[in-house]
């Protein structure tokens, strides 16, 4: 729906995210409806979205009654922080789908080395510490933000969208690049991109023309989720992954058994199972 200006486009997705919650009002889910009977666009916008979430639901659904995973995670795998629950991967795919059906990438006119992101949306943020501007569409340098409550999006220089919902912390590095110190991102990458990387503590992330979703709480204990084609995955100490499409990988410091410190699911199916997200 590239007719669609940006905020129309944001308010959209975020009702249809709503819907899928069953928190949306009355007025506004019959004000959906109508629109969705009378404009073309937005009915081709909303199908897609909720043919993103139906695949997605389906994902967990069959990962959750699949007996023969090669990984079974135990409760321990879970993140001390908060409990992500598989709605959160699909919002915020949702809002990077938003991003990428919108936004065309903005590398012109940037000179290199200043301008390495945008902050393109924030939706019922509450922002703590912060070193860069927290105003939408604000051009952003090297610096970093805490995210308390929300969900923010992010564009950088190379057309990267990343997703952030609070409670996190990010340092954005430069126009590729960017620290997760704890917290939850979606992170899309388009294809043609020179590539882009997530550091998290321990571990680098680095993808190129795919999808992937990761949360850390800082301490060690992370998943990572590749939800669309591959990613690469390079811990401080120890030999680089790829994962790919539909695989979890995630570290159990409290695991006793002599296994790596990186496991992979090899489920086919996306790996969002409310027992460890």
């Amino acid at each position: 729906m590239t007719d669609k200006p940006d905020r129309e486009t944001w308010d959209l997705a975020m009702q249809v995210e709503q819907l899928l919650e069953g928190t949306l009002p009355a007025t506004d889910a019959a004000e959906l409806q109508n629109r969705i009977r009378e404009e073309a666009a937005t009915r081709e916008y909303v199908a897609r979205l909720l043919r993103l979430h139906g695949e997605m639901k389906a994902s967990v659904r069959d990962r959750t009654r699949d007996p023969n995973l090669s990984f079974p995670l135990p409760p321990t795998a879970l993140l001390p922080h908060r409990r992500l629950h598989p709605l959160w991967f699909i919002c915020a795919a949702i809002l990077a789908l938003a991003a990428t059906m919108v936004f065309t990438f903005r590398n012109a006119g940037s000179p290199a080395g200043e301008i390495s992101a945008t902050l393109e949306q924030s939706k019922f943020c509450r922002w703590g510490e912060s070193s860069l501007p927290t105003t939408e569409g604000a051009s952003l340098t090297a610096g970093h933000y805490e995210l308390a409550e929300g969900m923010a999006r992010f564009r950088f220089a190379n057309g990267t969208t990343v997703v952030l919902e609070g409670p996190s912390y990010i340092e954005i590095v430069d126009g590729n690049r960017c620290r997760l110190r704890k917290g939850s991102l979606m992170a899309e990458v388009p294809s043609g991109a020179d590539g882009f990387t997530v550091e998290i503590p321990g571990i680098t992330i680095s993808a190129g023309g795919s999808q992937f979703g990761v949360s850390a709480d800082g301490s060690g204990k992370y998943v990572i989720q590749a939800i669309r084609n591959e990613i690469g995955v390079s811990p401080a100490n120890g030999s680089p992954h790829v994962v790919r499409e539909g695989e979890r990988l995630t570290e159990d410091q409290d695991d006793p058994r002599n296994l790596p410190a990186l496991r992979s699911s090899e489920s086919a199916n996306l790996a969002l199972s409310p027992a460890v997200l």
